[in-house]
């Protein structure tokens, strides 16, 4: 059984010019991003580069009919490597674009070999959220059927961490990014398998106190402080989807699913407003399971830094007020949810996400999931 693999190198420069410098990009490669990432950082550094911005095709979720308009595009172009600059959309697109024979997208759902490469890809994120940078498939929109589906590519040959592409977000961004980060290891951390795996496990337990350890640095000093900060939010966030790809997703993803597509809630905010509560869950209901109580503990040294206690029995809602204090998070009636809306949504997991209830740290049944969805209307 296979416990733990990443697949690209992990560089990190400070700039993307230093970037640009030692990877020695030129005429042949194809830089693949997003508007405002261009116009900011990429057209000013005057680069050789060929180029290609996903705006022109589709600016919302990766989806087939885009993604083939790109592929005839890219069908145009000799390039030998792309180098795919922006958040969890656009990565995700590039490791469709680097499949290949990929064009027409939809015929990879039936696809039984491993997909191969076209192109050397190489991921630089421009959040601190999904670490997509480090993952081989993406979530695409088929026309042809009218679901999202899951496509894995060939694998990315590198990812990138540069700081000065997430110091000039929108702080709510570059929140809910962390939280986005946070939620991916605290749900590797907290998962029900036969089999422990000890690589998942210290890697996620790395990934939350850096997390938590900067989020304490921004309640004592404000989100203004956020800058020096950039490099380990980067590195919790690479860290965090290498502790999730190890040990999965479960409870908080699957309660944020269905008000977050009926809402249309960023991914952050919905993981995020389902965190606390789940963590609130399993303190009610297993708080003695040797891995809840060890979490405890690393957030326990993270909201001291902040000036808090820390106590075991008060951790939670310190942890709750920490974030709280840093940006305030609106209720899912703000959101536009109702009381209405738990049965269908907690019949919606019973029904359909059974594959993340069955790694919820303790068996979980329809009453905590709605008890869940009431506390945070």
């Amino acid at each position: 059984m296979k416990l733990f693999s990443v697949n690209p190198d992990i560089h990190f420069f400070e700039t993307v010019r230093a970037f640009a410098d030692e990877f020695g990009l030129d005429e042949s490669d194809l830089i693949f991003t997003e508007k405002v990432i261009f116009e900011n950082y990429i057209q000013p550094m005057n680069l050789p580069c060929q180029t290609m911005v996903r705006d022109d095709f589709e600016t919302g979720e990766p989806s087939e009919p885009a993604i083939d308009r790109m592929l005839q595009s890219l069908a145009e172009k000799s390039y030998r490597r792309m180098i795919a600059i922006g958040g969890g959309s656009v990565m995700d697109t590039a490791k469709a674009l680097v499949i290949d024979g990929a064009y027409p997208f939809a015929h990879l759902l039936e696809k039984k070999e491993p997909n191969t490469a076209s192109h050397e890809l190489i991921n630089i994120p421009t959040t601190c959220g999904t670490g997509a940078e480090i993952s081989s498939g993406g979530i695409y929109f088929m026309q042809s059927t009218g679901l999202k589906s899951a496509i894995v590519g060939a694998g990315v040959n590198h990812a990138v961490l540069i700081p000065e592409l997430i110091e000039k977000l929108p702080f709510k961004i570059f929140f809910l990014s962390s939280m986005d980060a946070l939620s991916h290891a605290v749900e590797a951390y907290l998962y029900a398998e036969d089999v422990v795996n000890e690589f998942g496990l210290a890697i996620a337990a790395s990934a939350i106190r850096t997390n938590l350890e900067c989020q304490a640095e921004l309640y004592n000093k404000g989100v203004d402080a956020r800058v020096p900060l950039c490099r380990k939010f980067l590195i919790a966030s690479c860290m965090g989807n290498m502790s999730l790809t190890a040990n999965g997703a479960n409870l908080v993803h699957a309660m944020a699913y269905p008000p977050a597509e009926k809402f249309h809630m960023a991914h952050g905010e919905s993981v995020y407003q389902f965190l606390l509560p789940v963590l609130k869950l399993y303190d009610r209901i297993c708080p003695a399971e040797p891995r809840f109580r060890e979490l405890k503990k690393i957030i326990s040294g993270c909201v001291q830094k902040a000036g808090f206690t820390g106590d075991e029995d008060k951790v939670l809602s310190e942890l709750e007020q920490m974030l709280d204090k840093i940006m305030h998070l609106r209720t899912m009636t703000e959101v536009g949810m109702t009381a209405e809306d738990i049965a269908p949504f907690t019949k919606n997991i019973v029904d359909t996400k059974q594959r993340l209830l069955t790694k919820a740290l303790c068996p979980v049944d329809a009453e905590m999931i709605a008890s869940m969805y009431q506390e945070r209307l």
